[in-house]
């Protein structure tokens, strides 16, 4: 009895150990698979490679690990067997021989399946844990966003949601007096617990204030209650925004200007007491422009700072007028509660933040380009978004260089938002979803290209359709120079420490490296990126045309992670990565810009095995017999979703036929249709069944003309530089020949189809691609 249940146990750590193989086997082979595929094309165009290289090593080594544990065990329990039966040197040499046997055929298929079968499944279910996450990214004018939507939105929005928002817009629940005591939360206490009510007043009292420096500030905050602040950090605050002008004067040449353009006596004259209290001229604010230490919304809020200027003032009266027609004149003016514009509003639980500097810096951009418009035109500007938010986010980058690379335009606006996200929409377009921040690299690259720059800038604020403007300003080939300027920046990041490039633009990768042309549209002021390894794309040559303004930079990742411009700006380029200067980067990279206002641009690129350049020829006429009648040179993409959507419309075309006999006809045709109907349905689901199977991959056909001495000569031609292929098929008969090679690679998950085919004294290449999308 104790034997059977020894061997069952035994028989359970067999099992178990089998388990400990198979999943150590797969996992090496995983892992080994990520470290390979990290540092190939795909990886860098999605932006994963980091990850997949540090998954690969983590999850390889870990398995390898177990693995070899699990055979030091296997050891480990013979040499106790062997001990427990006194085994002999020939019994010893049967077992290992025996026991090794069949560990190889178990482990060999093993190895097999997790190559073929599980290994690209956990790889992909890897890479894609490995993918950027997306952030929700901070907006920055809340405010004057917030009174555009009431304004637009009126008619349909509950009074009593505009009321509410107007309150906070407004400063409505924000008092001053010397006296906060309504700031402080009424204790109770019981014999367990100790807790908190809510405010006794759902007003903030605002009791301190401190005057900056040089006098341009005035900054009123509590010292009391949740929106509390320190006598140092509202001094801080104070000469943080004094900075924050040096700048503008220093980087920019910008004077600070500020009118005070009263709008409630009521609250203006609490605050002169608070003034007075603090021994500073209650006739201050003349002068100096109030900073508010508060958070208005009691909902909560991401806001970091906000800016309420002239602009804000004339949109809310705007409102305060239409709700007073609502509800009556005296409870609007309970909502037209600011004491004067403009001011500038700073949330107390982000005091610390490292991007309070630059957001502060931003909001008095508003100020500025506010400023220079109604002191050149008599008006603030335009309500264009694009330019309305660039304008300050160019200027705060500008006038507070040398910021962290944390801070919410460089990580937030430009890297996870434009770099990671938008380089492929029109620049004034760039992400709908938040629309007007990211394209600060685009005015940057515009400011340092074209001349008066800074001017034409703050006019296109005013004028409105500002990309227009700023393309007229410069001229179309200065204009060119900032799109393609813009392209090679986003990958080499070269802002002189303005801007910081942790990310990197997500592109295109072929998953072609001997024969293959492709055919690729680019938006109208907008960017794309290719990538090559150089692994990859050895013996290869690449070329790149270029119609509709269309420009490519070629760029190479050095081994020490930067970007260099190898040739900039070219609507036609042609490289091998094997030429001396190219073979010394890890990745080469297109980085193409379109030049064009308004027009889609387009450019192709072709790939050639340089064996292959001599024999393949992409002009004239492609023509071999009727079998290949009407198939000109290049590359045709299939599209198989609208093959199986033609399919099923030719189903119910059938359905529709009958229905149309029965309706015509004397003759009933019911039982037909019926029959139909049913037989449709299977054919519908094996058309729908085929068509999803066939929807992750694209599907394309390239042809080429073919010259060389003998089809014997460019076959064995075609079998060397053909990588990863086998010839499966041949056939001879003298006057027409055909020769078919078939291949698969794992690493790009792509599978091909050459066709060598001859008919007398006219030869060419057929090539069927299916590949991943």
């Amino acid at each position: 009895m104790a034997n059977k249940k020894s061997k069952k146990g035994n028989g359970w750590i067999k099992f178990f150990r089998i388990v400990i193989y198979a999943v150590s086997i797969s996992g090496t082979v995983v892992g080994a698979g990520l470290i390979k595929t990290g540092g190939l094309s795909t990886a860098y165009a999605d932006g994963t490679y980091i990850t997949k290289i540090h998954n690969g090593e983590v999850i390889f080594f870990a398995s390898l690990i177990v693995l070899t544990a699990n055979i030091m065990w296997g050891i480990l329990r013979w040499f106790l067997r062997g001990s427990r039966e006194h085994w002999k040197a020939g019994q010893i040499i049967g077992k290992l021989i025996g026991g090794g046997l069949w560990r190889v055929l178990a482990i060999v298929p093993l190895i097999l399946i997790s190559l073929f079968f599980i290994a690209p499944k956990i790889s992909n279910l890897l890479s894609a844990q490995a993918e950027t996450k997306d952030e929700t990214p901070i907006s920055l004018s809340v405010p004057y966003e917030s009174l555009k939507n009431l304004n637009d939105n009126f008619e349909n929005l509950n009074p009593e949601f505009i009321e509410n928002n107007l309150t906070e817009l407004m400063l409505g629940n924000v008092d001053f007096d010397v006296d906060a005591s309504s700031n402080i939360s009424h204790k109770s206490s019981s014999f367990f617990f100790q807790n908190a009510s809510a405010y006794s007043s759902t007003v903030t009292t605002l009791n301190r204030v401190k005057l900056s420096s040089a006098g341009h500030f005035v900054v009123f905050y509590t010292d009391t209650g949740d929106d509390k602040i320190s006598d140092e950090k509202a001094a801080e605050l104070a000469e943080m925004l004094e900075t924050i002008i040096t700048g503008y004067k220093n980087n920019l040449d910008f004077n600070f200007e500020y009118e005070k353009l009263d709008n409630n006596t009521g609250k203006l004259k609490k605050i002169q007491n608070v003034l007075k209290n603090h021994n500073i001229d209650e006739n201050i604010l003349d002068s100096a422009m109030p900073v508010y230490v508060v958070n208005p919304y009691k909902n909560g809020s991401n806001t970091l700072a906000s800016y309420a200027g002239r602009r804000f003032k004339d949109l809310g009266a705007a409102i305060l007028v239409k709700l007073g027609g609502l509800l009556g004149e005296e409870t609007a003016k309970l909502y037209d509660t600011t004491p004067s514009y403009p001011f500038i509003n700073i949330l107390p639980g982000n005091a610390d933040s490292e991007s309070l500097a630059i957001v502060t810096a931003h909001e008095l951009g508003h100020h500025y380009a506010g400023t220079y418009n109604y002191d050149t035109y008599g008006k603030t500007g335009s309500d264009d978004d694009f330019i309305d938010e660039t304008a300050p986010n160019w200027m705060a980058i500008n006038v507070l260089p040398g910021q962290p690379a944390g801070n919410l335009i460089n990580d937030n606006h430009y890297n996870n938002v434009y770099l990671r996200k938008s380089t492929s929409y029109k620049i004034s377009e760039a992400n709908p979803n938040f629309l007007g921040y990211p394209p600060v690299a685009f005015l940057e690259n515009y400011y340092e290209t074209v001349p008066n720059a800074k001017t034409i800038i703050m006019d296109a604020v005013y004028y409105g359709n500002a990309l227009n403007y700023l393309y007229e300003k410069a001229g179309a080939e200065n204009y060119k120079k900032v799109m393609v300027s813009l392209a090679e920046k986003n990958l080499t990041g070269d802002y002189n420490g303005k801007l910081i490039n942790t990310e990197k633009p997500i592109g295109k990768t072929l998953g072609c490296t001997d024969i293959c042309s492709r055919t690729y549209s680019v938006n109208p002021s907008a960017t794309d990126y290719l990538y090559f390894t150089t692994s990859e794309y050895q013996n290869t040559k690449i070329s790149f045309k270029g119609s509709n303004e269309v420009f490519a930079s070629v760029l190479g990742l050095t081994y020490n992670g930067q970007y260099e411009v190898i040739i900039s700006g070219k609507s036609q380029t042609e490289f091998s990565i094997t030429e001396t200067e190219l073979a010394q980067y890890e990745v080469i990279a297109f980085a193409v810009a379109s030049a064009s206002l308004s027009e889609n641009g387009h450019y192709q690129i072709d790939i050639t095995a340089e064996e292959l350049e001599d024999l393949l020829i992409t002009t004239g006429n492609f023509d071999f017999s009727n079998l290949y009648s009407g198939l000109e040179p290049g590359c045709y993409e299939i599209n198989t979703d609208s093959i199986f959507d033609n399919l099923l419309n030719l189903v119910d075309l059938g359905s529709d036929f009958i229905s149309a006999l029965n309706r015509l006809s004397s003759e009933d045709y019911s039982e037909a249709q019926n029959a139909y109907d049913a037989a449709s349905v299977e054919a519908k689901n094996n058309i729908m069944t085929a068509k999803n199977e066939l929807s992750p991959y694209r599907i394309s056909v390239c042809a080429n003309y073919v010259e060389g001495s003998s089809f014997t000569a460019v076959k064995t031609k075609l079998q060397s530089a053909l990588k990863h292929n086998i010839n499966i098929y041949n056939e001879d008969d003298g006057t027409d020949r055909l020769s078919i090679f078939v291949g698969f690679d794992l690493l790009t998950r792509s599978g091909k189809i050459h066709a060598l085919a001859a008919h007398q004294n006219e030869m060419g290449l057929i090539t069927i691609t299916v590949e991943e999308k």
